[in-house]
């Protein structure tokens, strides 16, 4: 009976003692699950992460910046745009005075810029017709003084011959708008036929004491006061059918007034 109970105790004892294998394999099992990773491998994806939040902010900065540089572009063409409007304005807009002095705008439209242009190249060559006349009134003035000796001021009217040349084939050869053609004919005839002739006269009457070329002379400066005073007349006739254009210094100019300011200042 003991043999029996001895017998089934060892047998109980070899079936229960597995269990605590298993419990220690289990054990190592548990051990080894939570066993921690390496650590390299966490950096890595650290590093992963980071260079892709870099990238991502990158971009970000990359995306604001094309914004704010197309915004400021947007803004600076909108800026000459506006400016180039401004000086069109200031360009077709002429500023004149008006009877009592006071100044004012006078709009001027593409066309009104193009026949302004047009008279502008047949008045700046009457100036500088006018330029000539007033040197030879000086010398006139100069002689009729007294002052100087008339030898020497006919080699200044003979002098003035040259630049009467140089004026007469530049105003013949200038191009002018089909309405200005006859007010250039008239300036040419005038630097040709009056003035050229009235300084030789005037010359040569000096320099050979000789009294008929002298009244020639006379004759001469009339006709060269009465024709200048014709073209001023159509050139302020033209010109008071284009806007833009000031002619309250053509319109007050005469001889007199000229050597009247020239010599005494009023």
């Amino acid at each position: 009976m003991k043999k029996n109970n001895n017998l089934l105790s060892r047998m109980s004892m070899e079936q229960v003692s597995p269990a605590p294998r298993a419990q220690e394999q289990n054990g190592k099992v548990a051990e080894s699950y939570y066993e921690p990773q390496d650590s390299s491998k966490w950096s890595e994806k650290d590093l992963e992460l980071d260079e892709k939040l870099k990238e991502d902010t990158a971009a970000l900065e990359q995306k604001r910046w094309k914004l704010s540089t197309r915004i400021i572009n947007i803004l600076l063409i909108a800026g000459c745009i506006y400016l180039v409007f401004l000086i069109y304005g200031v360009l077709v807009t002429e500023y004149q005075y008006d009877s009592s002095g006071e100044i004012y705008a006078q709009q001027m439209s593409v066309s009104d810029i193009r026949k302004k242009k047009n008279y502008e190249t047949i008045l700046v060559q009457y100036e500088q017709c006018r330029v000539l006349y007033e040197r030879v009134l000086l010398l006139d003035y100069r002689m009729e003084a007294g002052q100087e000796e008339p030898m020497n001021l006919a080699t200044e009217y003979e002098a003035l011959l040259d630049e009467v040349e140089d004026l007469s084939i530049k105003t013949d050869a200038l191009t002018v708008d089909s309405k200005y053609s006859q007010i250039r004919d008239m300036m040419v005839e005038w630097i040709r036929d009056d003035i050229a002739v009235y300084l030789q006269n005037m010359s040569a009457s000096v320099s050979e004491n000789d009294l008929e070329t002298a009244n020639k002379a006379l004759q001469d400066k009339d006709r060269v006061y009465d024709n200048f005073s014709l073209i001023t007349q159509n050139i302020v006739a033209t010109g008071e059918q284009i806007r833009g254009i000031d002619l309250s210094d053509i319109r007050a100019w005469t001889p007199e007034e000229y050597i009247d300011q020239e010599i005494n200042g009023n």
